[in-house]
């Protein structure tokens, strides 16, 4: 009996618990589930939703113009091949600028260049001066808002002018003894001198001076050395150690007797030339005398008179007026226009 009594227990609590699973799991009262039972669903599609794609507008960049250098001249001409010009020069460089904050001017030889800078536009002049000889090169650069622009210029400083002397009024030479400075520009001796020294030895170049105020042939002195070129500053042929040119007037001469050594008076060569017609056909005339490795000329007006064929000729003073030994004619030639200039090419 006891254990027919536990069965029917069993039985009866079996039965309960099946009830109350079948309801749970069938009723249509949503609140009948307890809220830790409820289950979370996330839908999903493989078909992608059409969603528009956002139209982007670019941002727009202002244009900018790039600087521009045009129209570049030098001393008023062409700038497309390299130029020769002489040392001791000056010429003006000429340019246009656009679209242009600042610009700068240079030269490889840093010469003179004036002005060097500037933060304008438009038509610009500077100022060029040959201060060094060489290849130069002048930079033009223009900055602005769109960059960068470069101009060159390429030059050939040629020749080394050494001294250039109006003799107006004053000189750049030494005088000693007497002379006079004249109106209208130029100086003669009374008995004195002016010496020139360049600032090394010269062996190719020139001597230039003018010459007026005087008859050929000269008168009231036989022998005068108006213009001479030395190696020394002894001034004085007969002692003259080195290499010298004299160009001489006098009573003796029509017009012309020229000298050239290369070392000491024992050397010296000599020619008497041209004429008294071409002296006294004008009053004022261009005298030169060049030199290049011992080969030297006297040139009257642009014309050659003569060449002396030396060894060598090496110079680096030079004397108007009279030279230590020689007298002054009456009326002595007044000089002007002095330029003694090396050859560098």
């Amino acid at each position: 009996m006891r254990k027919l009594g536990i069965f029917l227990v069993l039985m009866a609590g079996l039965l309960i618990f099946s009830h109350t699973l079948f309801i749970g799991c069938t009723g249509d009262d949503d609140d009948d589930i307890p809220p830790e039972n409820t289950a979370t669903f996330t839908a999903t599609s493989s078909t992608p939703i059409n969603t528009p794609t956002p139209t982007i507008t670019p941002t727009e960049t202002a244009s900018v113009d790039e600087p521009e250098i045009t129209n570049v001249t030098f001393d008023g001409g062409s700038t497309a091949n390299t130029i020769d010009f002489e040392h001791g020069g000056t010429a003006e460089i000429a340019f246009d600028l656009a679209n242009t904050d600042s610009w700068t001017i240079t030269s490889s030889l840093e010469n003179t260049l004036d002005p060097a800078s500037g933060t304008d536009s438009g038509h610009i002049t500077v100022s060029y001066t040959a201060d060094r000889n060489g290849q130069d090169t002048i930079t033009i650069t223009a900055t602005g808002a769109g960059g960068e622009a470069e101009a060159l210029i390429k030059l050939n400083i040629f020749n080394v002018t050494w001294i250039d002397d109006a003799l107006d009024g004053s000189t750049t030479g030494t005088q000693t003894g007497d002379g006079v400075f004249v109106d209208g520009g130029g100086w003669y001796s009374t008995g004195g001198r002016i010496l020139y020294t360049a600032s090394s030895q010269i062996t190719r170049g020139y001597f230039e001076a003018k010459m007026r105020g005087w008859t050929a042939p000269a008168r009231n002195c036989d022998k005068s050395h108006p213009i001479s070129g030395w190696e020394y500053p002894v001034i004085d042929i007969h002692y003259q150690p080195g290499s010298f040119w004299n160009w001489r007037i006098g009573s003796n001469y029509n017009p012309f007797k020229i000298f050239a050594a290369s070392q000491a008076l024992k050397t010296r060569e000599d020619a008497e030339v041209g004429s008294n017609a071409a002296v006294n056909a004008k009053d004022e005339h261009l005298y030169r005398v060049e030199w290049r490795d011992g080969v030297v000329k006297f040139i009257f007006d642009g014309q050659l008179l003569y060449t002396f064929n030396l060894s060598r000729h090496v110079l680096q003073f030079f004397s108007i007026g009279r030279c230590d030994f020689y007298c002054v004619t009456d009326p002595a030639p007044i000089i002007s226009d002095v330029k003694i200039v090396e050859f560098t090419q």
